[in-house]
């Protein structure tokens, strides 16, 4: 039996475009910000799978939130100052992190060094916080377009 269209309704061809659409402005910030996050802190060029994490824990956040959507599509723009602005920080902060004497983690400063310096765990934590928040809305515009097919 064929489904009955409802207020709420769109084409199927228009509706898988507007999924496509934004599950590519998905895909783009992510790769983006796997690229920008291991330029600027290059302590977390090692952990590029916490943006992939973090991406996923983000928009499926979001999916579950669209009903709220309105409220949500205007932290897009503020996430994105707030994570750029987090990196900024960092990238002219030292880093503090533990490594063995024999090992050379790149973009850790030398231990010996004096001066205050940042936890890699406040880096990692934060870093992962501020990007899955910022597919919040990312997410809710993907279960909108979703949820109208």
């Amino acid at each position: 039996m064929p489904r009955l269209p409802t207020a709420h309704a769109e084409a199927p061809l228009v509706a898988g475009a507007r999924i496509a659409a934004a599950a590519g402005l998905i895909l783009f910030t992510e790769l983006a910000l796997i690229r920008f996050l291991a330029a600027y802190v290059h302590v977390f060029g090692f952990y590029v799978n916490f943006v992939v994490i973090a991406a996923f824990l983000g928009t499926g956040t979001g999916m579950l939130r669209r009903a709220s959507i309105e409220r949500l599509l205007w932290l897009s723009g503020p996430a994105l100052v707030v994570l750029t602005g987090f990196v900024l920080l960092l990238a002219h902060a030292p880093v503090e992190a533990t490594v063995n004497p024999g090992e050379y983690l790149w973009g850790a400063e030398d231990p010996t060094a004096g001066g205050r310096r940042i936890p890699l765990t406040t880096v990692v934590i934060g870093l992962f916080a501020l990007t899955s928040f910022l597919f919040v809305p990312l997410g809710a515009l993907l279960g909108r377009a979703r949820a109208r097919l």
